[in-house]
């Protein structure tokens, strides 16, 4: 039998407080926690987020280094990431910024890398987690979180995760709490319990306070003195538990692969869905200015530092504040937030497009497009009602405004109440009675079906209802309103309006390549203002997917609005895009479907969904939608709720309710013919959400260099993210979402020297890659995310 333990207070970075009240929450438990450690000798504590030990040493520096001392003399431990992020939400290249931002600033302030992620109260955790965080100089992971499951328990607390790629993290659920009061009855009970899950006589303890800090007390020190002097637990940081583990019961251990849900909290991927566009929107305008950036830097342009952007976005990534589930005063303060982040990537943007297009030798007060994705494509452009651009754009090239309307030419045929529009990659039908799209195929058979409406808006039904608990403890799912879906929860079954009689129908053409079909309609709740959806289908000349853009002027109390997407094939397994990754989930009313597979009715997704027919299928490419509920025959993407709590802090009578008033979301449909390839997804998924950029060059160009600037990505695999390392270096990202290796090629514009695969910081080489000239090539593994780092000489 063996117990270790560890003082832990466990701090919200905002919840039901804001930001500001935290850094002094921080200090306050901070300063409690070092007078106890220099008392006790059974006493160690850890404390997680890279970002409160920033803000003591910007705010509180005499703490700051107490707190050092205290690392220094072993008593005070440190963990992973930057901050208790989601791991659903945010993309895979903020998941790795996560853990790379904080290694480095422990490592630089106290000499320290911490190995341990430490995520005792996120929400649930992509698939793709063991392979970001172990290439990010991670080892070990440990929650607590899935204890709140209410369907079934997950059948392990010990075991080795598994990435897609093959990497593997040693990770351990709690058997109990992340805070509470140490003792040898919860030591006994909780070795009972890992004894009766895995046949392991072992625990590690967490005490103190939380979630609003608070250190430990007195009487918790003293007790943990005394179970350290009778033997009973033995204080140890994470690291130093796990290397326990590793030495002693590592080989005892299974092995798993695959996403863990917890079933509760379903809610957190729809709730605040403006702040979760916003999020969505600024994290790819910061990743694209990244990229230019480097493009720019490469070729002589100043270098452009964007880590303390990176920083503030990394802090929206906190696992109550992305999740939806603070209060509104987080979201004012969020949205400011996110607005200076913008507003610093929009100006380096800027800088980098200006000075990369006079490179191409365009001309002064010309409009240019621009495509921001590193392989060419071909793109409709549309802007204020009208075509402004239709041909082939290269990679991080401009190009001047041109058409071209008889290759992009778009056809609508009319006969009776449907209404068809065709460009040559794809056909869709609409039914002007319903406003709906009914038929969608690409030369093969209907992938819509038209029986159950074809694709349209719902609204359900969503009051909290209490029966619903976890089986952990009788928590009742009522409390958690933000954090909760309803929907299934009545015994007379879903309750739910259609919305199929629009209120106004209309096709309007934008010129030969392009055309919009409208429908607006109205939801009425008794006792509300009436809510108003506007549905825009495009259909361009280019594009291999219908365009949906609904605009919502939400005025509901306690409903949920969902996109409905019936499909022709019924299927039994459904793709859906994970941050760097995608995990293939058996849908809950398979007769193959687990509990597990059942529990999941409300689940997670990044920028797409593949759902593989037979003979058709579809791919359903998204913005900022992040959940769903989904059947053998149905995808409902989940676009809206109405929560009443958290209410504001200002005052709990305040009536409030989330998610109220004008919203957009923007929708790909997209046919494929039965199977496809994960990288055409994921391409089809990025020319999505970053389609071409009108710009208009403001210098004048170089006339020495005239068509000097050139990039080119070859291959599947998909170019992701580009930085600054060092004097004439840059990291880039690539990654393989196909289950096969993959060849890849890029040709940069300048000469290269050297490159490799690194750990994700790119200090650690891995292997080194084929140059020639200006091209670099390799090979990544199935599923691998990969970082090259690339030495190239500057052009005289």
């Amino acid at each position: 039998m063996k117990a270790f333990m560890v003082a832990h207070s466990h701090i919200d970075a905002a919840w039901l407080w804001t930001l500001e009240e935290t850094v002094k929450v921080c200090k306050d438990s901070f300063e409690k926690v070092l007078d106890l450690l220099e008392k006790h000798k059974g006493v160690v504590y850890v404390q997680s987020s890279a970002l409160y030990y920033k803000w003591m040493e910007e705010k509180y520096p005499s703490l700051f280094q107490r707190i050092k001392r205290a690392v220094l003399d072993g008593k005070w431990h440190l963990a992973l990431p930057f901050v208790e992020t989601d791991a659903y939400m945010p993309s895979g290249e903020a998941l790795i910024r996560q853990i790379v931002t904080a290694r480095r600033y422990f490592r630089e302030k106290f000499g320290v890398e911490p190995k341990t992620v430490f995520l005792p109260d996120t929400f649930g955790f992509t698939n793709a987690l063991p392979s970001l965080a172990k290439l990010s100089g991670a080892e070990y992971f440990i929650t607590h979180k899935l204890n709140w499951n209410d369907a079934i328990e997950f059948p392990y607390r010990l075991f080795w995760w598994r990435g897609p790629d093959g990497n593997k993290l040693l990770a351990h659920i709690l058997m109990g709490s992340y805070s509470g009061f140490p003792g040898e009855d919860r030591i006994r009970e909780e070795i009972e319990k890992m004894k009766s899950f895995q046949g392991l006589e072992i625990t590690y303890i967490f005490y103190g306070y939380g979630d609003h800090g608070g250190g430990i007390s007195e009487e918790m020190a003293d007790m943990a003195d005394k179970l350290y002097e009778k033997g009973v637990a033995e204080p140890a940081g994470p690291d130093e538990f796990f290397r326990y583990v590793e030495e002693e019961l590592a080989d005892r251990l299974p092995e798993y692969e695959g996403e863990l849900y917890l079933q509760y909290h379903r809610g957190v991927f729809t709730t605040q869905a403006r702040f979760k566009r916003n999020y969505a929107k600024t994290e790819r305008i910061l990743l694209l200015a990244e990229s230019l950036s480097t493009i720019a830097w490469m070729l002589g342009s100043s270098y452009e530092d964007l880590s303390e952007a990176w920083e503030k976005l990394l802090l929206l990534d906190f696992h109550d504040i992305i999740a939806g589930s603070s209060i509104p005063e987080v979201y004012d303060e969020a949205e400011r937030v996110l607005a200076s982040v913008r507003d610093r990537a929009v100006a380096s943007l800027s800088k980098s497009l200006q000075f990369l297009l006079k490179l191409q030798g365009l001309n002064r007060g010309e409009l240019i497009a621009f495509n921001p994705l590193p392989w060419a494509r071909e793109a409709v452009i549309l802007e204020r009602g009208s075509v402004m651009f239709s041909g082939k754009l290269d990679s991080y090239r401009g190009t001047a405004l041109q058409r071209n309307p008889e290759k992009y030419k778009v056809v609508i045929d009319e006969v009776g109440h449907r209404v068809r529009v065709s460009n040559r990659h794809l056909t869709a039908v609409f039914d002007k009675k319903t406003g709906s799209l009914i038929g969608l195929s690409n030369g093969n058979m209907n992938a819509i079906d038209d029986g159950r409406g074809g694709v349209h808006i719902q609204v359900l039904v969503d009051e909290p209802k209490p029966g619903r608990r976890t089986v952990w403890q009788s928590l009742d799912a009522t409390i958690f309103d933000a954090w909760e879906v309803f929907y299934t929860h009545y015994p007379e079954g879903v309750k739910m309006e259609r919305l199929l009689n629009p209120e106004t129908f209309s096709v309007r053409r934008l010129g030969p390549e392009a055309v919009i079909v409208s429908a607006k309609y109205r939801y009425r709740q008794a006792g509300r203002p009436d809510s108003v959806f506007t549905l825009r289908y495009i259909v361009d000349g280019a594009s291999k997917w219908v365009s949906l853009e609904i605009e919502a002027d939400w005025k509901a109390s306690h409903r949920i609005a969902k996109l409905y997407i019936p499909f022709r094939e019924a299927v039994d397994e459904i793709y859906f895009e994970q941050p760097y990754g995608w995990v293939q989930r058996v849908v809950p009313g398979s007769e193959k479907a687990s509990l597990f597979d059942k529990a999941m009715w409300e689940a997670p997704l990044q920028r797409w969904v593949y759902v593989p027919g037979e003979s058709v299928g579809l791919v359903i490419l998204n913005e900022s939608t992040y959940g769903c509920d989904y059947g053998s025959r149905y995808l409902r993407l989940s676009l809206l709720r109405a929560a009443e709590y958290p209410k504001p802090f200002t005052g709990e009578s305040k009536a409030y309710l989330t998610d109220q008033g004008e919203h957009v979301f923007r929708i790909g449909i997209m046919p494929v013919n039965g199977k496809t390839s994960f990288s055409r997804i994921q391409r089809a998924a990025m020319e999505f959400v970053h389609p071409p950029l009108v710009w208009r060059l403001e210098e004048e160009k170089e006339k020495s260099e005239k068509g000097y600037f050139s990039f080119e990505l070859a291959g599947e695999p998909i170019l992701t993210a580009m930085l600054p390392q060092a004097k004439n270096s840059v990291l880039v990202r690539v990654y393989n979402p196909d289950p096969a290796s993959q060849e890849f090629s890029i040709e940069f514009p300048v000469k290269i020297l050297a490159a490799y695969k690194t750990t994700h910081d790119g200090e650690k080489i891995l292997e080194s890659l084929t140059v020639s000239e200006n091209t670099v090539k390799g090979v990544l593994k199935p599923r691998e995310v990969a970082t090259l780092r690339i030495a190239f000489g500057r052009k005289k």
